[in-house]
């Protein structure tokens, strides 16, 4: 590969693309509709996970749809990866007693998460494989959606603000359940 040259970035963005439904179906099923997660005082700290991936994971879609990330923008990524997966973690720590009230984590959840976390790993082992060179090289943002697919461009677009657009909601009705559960707690500590 020549110095000038884009590497590209098409498998991760594919990997992340196929991720991004099952992510979808797991917040808006799970979490939002099923268990309506964000009601409950003992999900809280599991529902903040849950935002911090959809933050995570919609700026590494953005970046990597329309920019070669050289230098510190290729570890700014790779951190945001880290932190996915250290988020990741927390979150599966946290699921057992965040859902013990509301019967546990079903099997089926169970292997969305298995399959969206493998895909995570494969997308996160591919950005940092491909992009590895461009670590040291300086640190620039460069535009490259003309050295990608049409159509992943678009996907890419369409997906960052899908979960930016799910993360928005999961976290206005968890902010709207803790106003209305702090109203609740004041207006039961007065009577």
């Amino acid at each position: 590969m020549n110095h000038g040259e884009v590497p590209s970035m098409v498998l991760p963005l594919v990997l992340m693309m196929i991720a991004a439904p099952v992510g979808a179906l797991d917040v808006l099923y799970y979490h939002l509709w099923r268990f309506r997660l964000y009601e409950h005082e003992s999900s809280r700290a599991e529902t903040v996970t849950h935002l911090v991936r959809g933050v995570t994971f919609s700026s590494v879609a953005w970046l990597l749809t329309n920019y070669r990330l050289t230098g510190a923008w290729f570890w700014v990524v790779g951190g945001l990866l880290l932190l996915d997966f250290v988020n990741s973690a927390v979150d599966v720590a946290l699921e057992p007693r965040s859902r013990a009230a509301l019967g546990g984590v079903p099997r089926a959840e169970h292997v969305v998460h298995v399959i969206g976390s493998t895909f995570a790993g494969a997308f996160t082992a591919v950005f940092v494989l491909l992009g590895w060179q461009q670590r040291l090289e300086p640190t620039a943002l460069v535009w490259t959606q003309d050295s990608l697919p049409q159509w992943l461009v678009w996907q890419g677009r369409m997906t960052t603000v899908g979960a930016a657009l799910l993360t928005v909601v999961e976290l206005v009705f968890f902010l709207r359940s803790v106003a209305l559960g702090g109203a609740r707690n004041a207006a039961a500590s007065s009577t």
